[in-house]
């Protein structure tokens, strides 16, 4: 739950490392657990390409920070585990949205 693209603009000369990551925030599960709770019971980690994030936007932030170095696609999306192959879509499918927006 933080405004992500005042962070870069705020360190933008301390940034060596980016990973293309969103989180699901579930708001009733935030109201049940409280969060206190660390994100148990509350935050889903979901591919990057699976809306919510403005990765263009996002991206340009970190361009304009200056950063030019290796955005990695963390995968740790439940829904898209089982197999070697869903795996691999998945990947292709995080690397086919962020790739229009690196130069």
């Amino acid at each position: 739950m933080i405004d992500h693209e005042r962070a870069v603009r705020e360190f933008a000369g301390r940034i060596f490392h980016v990973h293309a990551q969103k989180m699901h925030i579930g708001r009733e599960d935030v109201y049940a657990h409280g969060v206190f709770a660390k994100g148990m019971g509350w935050h889903v980690p979901r591919l990057s390409g699976l809306r919510g994030v403005d990765w263009g936007k996002s991206i340009a932030v970190l361009t304009a920070a200056r950063y030019d170095c290796v955005i990695s696609i963390e995968h740790e999306d439940r829904n898209l585990e089982g197999d070697e192959e869903l795996v691999k879509c998945a990947l292709y499918l995080a690397r086919d949205v962020l790739k229009p927006n690196i130069q």
